[in-house]
């Protein structure tokens, strides 16, 4: 008895989802993608604001377990997704396992770059280069006489209520987050008045 035609198939083993571990070095505006694989050495990678609505175009990312990413806004959650890829003709590739992560907080950058614009018989115009996101600053002004603090939401600032022919030291400091954050203090500077 004649038996009918055999075919055989491969079954072939299929693509593992990579192992999704902990986003490490994470900052105000990048942060560092981490996952593991037993298979695969090719992956693709994307990255959003969970706010958005689609997802942007994958990146690629060959031998490599690990993506940074850049670019990304302070104090916001992100979705990340990576998939493996394991043929060379990218028919074998897995779903897609997510993660997210929160970017820190912008930070409270030093002033730099003190200096006077102007000198009065009682007043000081100071001066000094900021991080566009700031907009308040203290500013601590001292001799041997004593020290003042000034709130100054102005760059520059004048200094009033400083005494004629007088020697002073002045430094500033970052006010951020509604007063919740401070830099540290810029370099200090000394002046004279008239």
């Amino acid at each position: 008895a004649a038996i009918g035609d055999i075919e055989l198939y491969a079954c072939g083993i299929g693509c593992s989802q990579p192992i999704l571990l902990t986003p490490t070095d994470i900052t105000y505006q990048s942060a560092t993608l981490n996952w593991g694989s037993s298979s695969a050495i090719d992956f693709e990678v994307a990255v959003k604001a969970v706010t958005d609505a689609t997802w942007p175009e994958e990146v690629a990312v060959s031998n490599a377990t690990n993506y940074a990413v850049s670019g990304l806004a302070p104090a916001t959650i992100y979705q990340f997704r990576v998939r493996a890829i394991c043929d060379a003709d990218e028919e074998l590739i897995s779903d897609w396992i997510e993660g997210t992560f929160v970017t820190d907080s912008l930070p409270c950058f030093d002033p730099d770059n003190l200096h006077t614009t102007a000198l009065g018989y009682t007043t000081a115009t100071l001066a000094w280069d900021a991080n566009a996101s700031q907009s308040n600053w203290s500013i601590e002004v001292w001799n041997t006489a004593g020290s003042n603090e000034f709130a100054a939401n102005t760059n520059p600032f004048t200094v009033t209520g400083l005494s004629a022919a007088t020697t002073y030291y002045a430094a500033v400091k970052a006010v951020c987050g509604n007063g919740l954050a401070e830099s540290e203090y810029s370099d200090t500077i000394q002046c004279t008045t008239n």
